[in-house]
């Protein structure tokens, strides 16, 4: 059976890299290098980068004792030409590797650029599933920021909407915000500006001030995330706008407090 040309292609490979093909194979094997697919020229790489390893897999042998005297002796007892000729004659001799020896370092050289290639696949691989693990957090950030805008928009749709104006006190008078709610379904909206972030052991308490008295509406916080500062408030405590007479919002210890302790940073009456 014919090999294919990528068959005699890696057939070759082997001992091109190893320099241990002859010059007709050597010849032929740099004339189909140069016509070489995309798929040759990898396998040449991975070959070229095996045989860089393949030094240092080889155990080291020391002559025997015996036959290195022989070969000094030998040396000893030639004239200088043919002892030149004679080393160069037994190097090359050493130098010559059975077509077994050149089997066994193809094989060697197949296997470490197996290894090879499976390494990349595998770095490629894990920096694949990075990739997808990134792309899940943003997807999930981002429904999770669509489903908070339409929960505040279903707010602003309602037929009957109230609203209350609050301006910054003396502690921020930069600040302002109000508050929108919905007296049918008692849910509201809280948007405030130019309040200052806060550390993770404090909130901000929003209050309805009814009758005089101070309900806690929930908390909320500000942090350094870039999240636009819109809250919504479930279950508001009071929805009558006569029976409101302000909205506040105080600085408090974190989860928010019975009756307002901290700061007042925001107030907006209702009148």
């Amino acid at each position: 059976m014919s090999l294919t040309a990528q068959e005699r292609f890696e057939e070759l490979c082997a001992g091109y890299v190893l320099h241990a093909v002859d010059e007709d194979d050597r010849r032929v094997f740099e004339q189909m290098r140069a016509l070489a697919t995309q798929d040759m020229r990898h396998t040449l790489t991975q070959m070229q980068h095996a045989a860089w390893y393949l030094p240092g897999s080889a155990e080291r042998h020391e002559p025997p004792t015996y036959l290195r005297a022989r070969i000094m002796e030998s040396i000893a007892a030639s004239r200088p030409e043919e002892q030149h000729a004679g080393w160069w004659e037994r190097l090359a001799a050493s130098l010559t590797v059975p077509r077994l020896a050149i089997a066994n370092a193809a094989l060697i050289v197949l296997v470490i650029a197996g290894a090879l290639t499976y390494s990349s696949l595998r770095t490629a691989n894990l920096s694949l599933q990075t990739a997808i693990i990134q792309q899940e957090q943003q997807l999930t950030e981002l429904r999770s920021e669509l489903e908070r805008k339409e929960s505040l928009l279903s707010v602003l749709a309602a037929r009957t909407l109230e609203m209350v104006l609050m301006n910054g006190l003396e502690v921020n008078p930069g600040g302002y915000g109000k508050v929108i709610w919905d007296p049918d379904r008692r849910a509201a909206i809280l948007q405030v500006s130019n309040l200052p972030t806060i550390p993770t052991d404090k909130d901000y308490q929003l209050w309805v001030i009814r009758n005089q008295v101070p309900v806690s509406a929930g908390v909320f916080a500000i942090r350094q995330d870039g999240r636009e500062p819109f809250f919504r408030i479930e279950n508001l405590a009071e929805t009558d706008r006569r029976s409101i007479n302000a909205f506040a919002i105080t600085l408090e210890p974190a989860g928010g407090v019975p009756q307002p302790t901290g700061p007042m940073y925001l107030l907006g009456s209702s009148l």
